[in-house]
């Protein structure tokens, strides 16, 4: 029986039941997510998503449920709307500070509220409260969000899966601010905000569906992560993929739309005017021609290739090859270095870049395929390197970064992370079945270059193609937008900085305009030989708030990314903006958050239990293969030994759905619809004031920096980075031997080998660890007894070489009692510096030093 956290109870993992396998149990009940219900309406790059969450209290006493999950980092959330019973009831924006007030209000009520925070661009968390037993409530949230498109392909990607994510840093003294697994850190200050329980066997529904309007594209070919089949109609002679039943939440959602041919223009501009207004967004698209022949020059490479634990099994290979076809792509005349990082940054041995010969090729490649997937992937020292190699701005410099991107400090990534040659650009390779989409595209974004994502080894096939010409000329440079017959509003252009058109990717470029919808934008650049290129495009008006909610979510994104940035001194300015840009225009942020709250009276009649809802390990983590390491992101070699064989494959392929597949009768049909959702509005007027949240740690901003001020983004929630205390353990310690028995026969007794013991109790924690360690074959064998941590636990057995290398030997989950457990080692004795009791993110209950 294992047991998994939650918020304030202990909750137990059950063996395989009626609910389904290894499913955590909340007082009898399961879990209290029932269903995903996903409808996505397709028509060329736009794409309109309606999502549903069920929650269901199984449970005989009232529950809160938080549930952490992903959202495309580009995807605008403009409606929330909860229905319970009969009853609808619409969501509205809001400060953050102000919806949490309003939630914690209602909940102090036991009235029925949901609020809607976003934590990072593809995350968001969303709570559920008071859920009165037996009672069901369906969250409804609209999105609005664009495909992909590279080489003939177009991409819907829908994460299903928040991925674990490693968390650096020093623990922060206090409190959480969260209830997830990971402590909050001085470089991740809400940790515990982006890293719920994992628990295989997730027993929630998935129904999903995804509609492609007939006349931009002729599908040839649909490739999907999960199950699917396809279902046409001659009537409307629309495409609809459905997902099959039973298909796990335990990857992303990825279909690629091969196109035989499409109508899609090279260059095409969609406006919106504002209802009763002179003003309107416009989108303009650029959609090049892939080109087989790209010109080369003498340029600048450095590839950064993430060999972490998040890398092992097939991610591994895949980054591999990745690496080493854009090695093969150089010549003699290029300069190039590739650097490997997990926890500490190699290179292939020169410090600085070289010539790209034969032979420093071959021993390029040869350090990327060297060694297994080990260790923490700490991208910002690997990011620091490559830039400090990348000074000459005579030369056209490139840098790749491979990785899956599965960290937490997104934020001080990016407000540290600068580019010291103004022409470098960064492209991004996104390895894995839950790829951390919000950063890569950050990283390419900041230096005008592009993402790619391979989900699985197949798909990396049709990714390598491209590479060559990352590492090319742009097929336009220096983009200029002008409006005729229509004003554009230079200061509300994103991207902010105009970005680069590389051969067969599109480039969605969108902003705010002034007069009439229309007109016409004139756009001229540079075009990929040189000369300057001009051309017109006259603008086509549409209906509807999806290119402005578009445009709302890509602007809000880069305020963002500047308040990172910005000095102290502009934050409050660059704060306000965002609040009001994000409640003019109905889109979510992380200073908004979207809250209902219901005036219903309360069918609870006791405080609700707070439960976080477990997530799946993603699937390609769960099955890592020969490189699987103690890392696995803390969580693979406890869920490994435990997935349900039924839950779906371990590694994701893709399922291919030929066009020409025969039509299948429509499946089991939608639920009942809810109603439309208002645009978001002002907030209505309260009866009563509302309560207070209980506090946040005050604010203490860093000098120069913003980043802190995101924890709880508008509540003044921040990190105090400086003055982290170590807390050490006095240990004694003795050594014993046996003398040889006496010599009285023939028979020789051997000579026991010494034993060392060690003890020591944690001021801080109270927790007592004794340590007895004895020689055994190469290595030692270690007796532990631990007392004095709390039930429900899950803690790990470290040994710390002297080199101060953490080596994992066991893990449990504590039941109150004194716990006695005996590991191996392969460290000697005398290379063991410490030995100590952790909890998962690393922080220590006690150690004890080995002298």
């Amino acid at each position: 029986m294992m047991r998994a956290p939650v918020f304030d109870d202990v909750v137990v993992s059950q063996p395989s039941v009626d609910p389904g396998f290894g499913y955590v149990a909340v007082a009898g009940g399961a879990l209290p997510l029932e269903e995903i219900w996903l409808r996505a309406d397709i028509a060329g790059l736009a794409c309109l998503v309606e999502l549903r969450a069920t929650f269901y209290n199984s449970a005989p006493s009232p529950l809160e449920a938080t549930y952490v999950f992903p959202l495309p980092e580009l995807a605008a959330v403009s409606s929330l709307q909860i229905r319970t019973g009969t009853t609808v009831i619409d969501g509205w924006l809001m400060e953050r500070a102000e919806a949490r007030d309003r939630y914690a209000a209602s909940r102090l009520h036991r009235d029925k509220a949901v609020i809607l925070e976003q934590e990072r661009e593809d995350l968001v968390t969303i709570r559920v409260g008071t859920l009165a037993p037996g009672e069901r409530v369906t969250v409804r949230l609209l999105l609005s969000m664009r495909l992909s498109y590279c080489d003939g392909e177009f991409f819907f990607r829908f994460p299903l899966v928040a991925a674990p994510r490693y968390i650096p840093g020093a623990p922060l003294a206090g409190g959480q601010v969260g209830a997830g697994t990971s402590a909050d850190t001085h470089l991740v200050p809400d940790a515990s905000r982006v890293s719920p329980p994992i628990q295989p066997g997730s027993t929630a529904r998935l129904s999903v569906l995804v509609s492609i309007a007939p006349g931009a594209y002729r599908v040839d070919e649909v490739g999907c992560t999960l199950r699917t089949r396809i279902l046409t109609t001659e009537a409307d002679r629309m495409m609809r993929i459905e997902v099959l039943p039973g298909q796990p939440l335990d990857r992303d959602l990825v279909l690629r739309i091969r196109a035989a041919a499409h109508t899609l223009p090279s260059l095409s501009l969609l406006t919106s005017a504002d209802g009763g207004g002179s003003e309107g967004t416009f989108a303009l698209t650029v959609l090049p021609p892939a080109l087989d022949q790209m010109p080369s020059g003498a340029r600048d490479v450095v590839v950064v290739v993430d060999a972490s634990a998040v890398m092992s099994g097939w991610r591994r290979s895949a980054a591999r090859r990745a690496a080493a076809h854009l090695v093969n792509c150089l010549g003699p005349s290029d300069r190039f270095s590739v650097l490997v990082f997990a926890d500490a940054v190699s290179n292939p041995g020169w410090a600085g870049l070289e010539p790209a010969t034969e032979r420093n090729r071959f021993r390029a490649i040869e350090h990327v395929i060297a060694g297994k997937a080990l260790g923490n992937p700490d991208l910002l020292p690997a990011l620091h390197t490559a830039s400090g190699l990348l000074d000459d701005p005579g030369r056209p410099s490139f840098l790749v970064v491979i990785t899956g991107g599965q960290v937490g400090n997104e934020d001080q990534i990016t407000s540290s992370f600068t580019l010291k040659n103004g022409v470098v650009r960064v492209h991004t390779i996104g390895i894995g079945g839950a790829v951390n989409t919000g950063l890569l595209r950050r990283l390419a974004g900041a230096g005008r270059g592009e993402m790619l994502i391979a989900e699985t080894e197949d798909s990396l096939d049709t990714v390598l193609p491209t590479l060559p010409r990352l590492l090319g000329p742009a097929f336009l440079t220096n983009l200029s937008l002008a409006g005729e017959g229509l004003q554009l509003l230079t200061n509300t252009v994103s991207p902010s900085r105009p970005p680069d058109v590389y051969p067969g990717i599109a480039t969605v470029i969108t902003g705010r305009f002034r007069g009439s919808a229309a007109g016409s934008v004139a756009v001229s650049g540079t075009g990929i030989d040189g000369q300057p290129w001009a051309s017109r495009v006259a603008a086509a008006p549409v209906e509807g708030g999806a290119v402005t909610q578009g445009w709302a979510r890509a602007f809000l994104a880069d305020l963002q990314h500047r308040y990172l940035r910005c000095r102290i001194e502009d934050a409050a300015g660059l704060e306000q903006l965002i609040v009001s840009t994000s409640l003019r225009f109905g889109v979510l942020t992380r200073f908004t958050a979207f809250v209902a709250v219901s005036n219903a009276p309360a069918r609870a009649a006791n405080a609700p239990r707070e439960v976080i809802q477990s997530v799946e390990l993603p699937a390609d983590w769960a099955d890592a293969g020969p490189d699987l390491s103690p890392y696995a992101i803390e969580y693979a070699r406890i869920v490994a030994s435990t997935r349900d064989p039924a839950s779906g494959p371990a590694v994701p392929r893709p399922h291919v759905a030929s066009r020409a597949a025969p039509p299948t009768a429509p499946g089991t049909p939608a639920p009942p619809p809810m109603p439309a959702s208002p645009p978001p509005m002002a907030a209505p007027p309260m009866a009563a004031p509302p309560m207070s949240a209980p506090p946040l740690p005050p604010a203490a901003p860093r000098s120069g920096s913003r980043a802190g001020r995101y924890i709880g983004a508008g509540v003044g929630a921040a990190v105090i980075a400086a003055g982290v205390s170590v807390v050490g353990v006095v240990a004694t310690q003795t050594t014993t031997s046996t003398a040889p028995a006496p010599n009285h026969s023939v028979t020789a007794t051997p000579t026991p080998p010494p034993t060392t013991t060690a003890s020591g109790v944690d001021p801080g924690s109270g927790a007592r660890l004794d340590v007895t360690i004895s020689p055994q074959g190469s290595g030692c064998l270690i007796g532990a007894h631990v007392a004095g941590i709390p039930a429900g636990r899950t803690v790990r057995l470290v040994v710390v070489g002297k080199d101060g290398t953490p080596h994992q030997i066991a893990e449990w989950i504590t039941d109150g009692s004194d716990t006695n457990r005996t590991a191996a080692t392969s460290l000697r004795i005398n290379e063991i510096g410490s030995v100590a009791v952790q909890d998962p993110s690393g922080r220590s209950y006690v150690t004890v030093a080995i002298r």
